[in-house]
């Protein structure tokens, strides 16, 4: 999705369309762009040359780890210039345990039902929603997509006029003490809460825990 993007970004099939005839490379940073699953494959087919994956984040692979996909002569040249080749990717090679590793998450990540997945981070966001809706202290909205534009719902949460407290405040203390929660604070006053870093169930503990600062640290 572009929701995003800035409206002047062009399609990616009209910038490899351009890009081709003049020997331009087109390289897709999709670090976060997972889900959904065909992302791996669907920037490729739309004519990037090369799309770069976090072996992190939604693969839960080595962190230190990256995926690659592409033109078999794009990654080529690539492999020409990486580790074990004395060249600039030799002191930041990747040890063949974490490559067994990153193998490993795609295959885990494919074999995910996804569909469950969507309802149980739709479950956690809506329990949070409902969560706020009985309180004066807080304003909680559900959002579509992730902060890179992933097809995964969030909570955004900000503090209203009745609460005593600040956004700082509170982050730091839900951080304080255990179970300790650590939520993402926003550009302004607010902050979100992310299914994907969630099991099921553990949003109870974020609503235990957001329940326990406003209601007790605060008043």
């Amino acid at each position: 999705p572009k929701s995003h993007l800035a409206d002047a970004v062009l399609p990616l099939e009209t910038v490899a369309r351009l890009a081709r005839p003049l020997g331009i490379p087109v390289i897709v940073d999709a670090a976060a762009q997972l889900p959904p699953p065909d992302n791996l494959w669907r920037f490729s087919e739309a004519g990037a040359d090369a799309v770069l994956f976090s072996g992190g984040k939604a693969l839960c692979g080595p962190a230190g780890t990256g995926l690659i996909v592409g033109t078999s002569r794009f990654v080529g040249r690539l492999a020409a210039n990486a580790a074990p080749l004395q060249r600039l990717g030799r002191p930041m090679k990747i040890g063949k345990e974490d490559m067994i590793g990153l193998l490993a998450a795609v295959e885990w990540y494919l074999g995910q039902d996804q569909a469950a997945l969507a309802r149980q981070y739709d479950a956690a966001v809506d329990a949070i929603v409902a969560w706020g809706r009985k309180r004066g202290d807080v304003v909680v909205e559900r959002l579509a997509t992730g902060e890179a534009g992933q097809p995964t719902p969030r909570a955004w949460i900000r503090l209203s006029g009745e609460s005593p407290a600040t956004r700082d405040a509170v982050l730091a203390a839900l951080r304080a003490s255990r179970p300790r929660v650590d939520l993402l604070a926003d550009d302004d006053c607010g902050f979100f809460m992310a299914p994907e870093t969630l099991e099921a169930g553990e949003e109870d503990i974020v609503i235990s825990r957001l329940t326990e600062v406003l209601g007790g640290t605060f008043r």
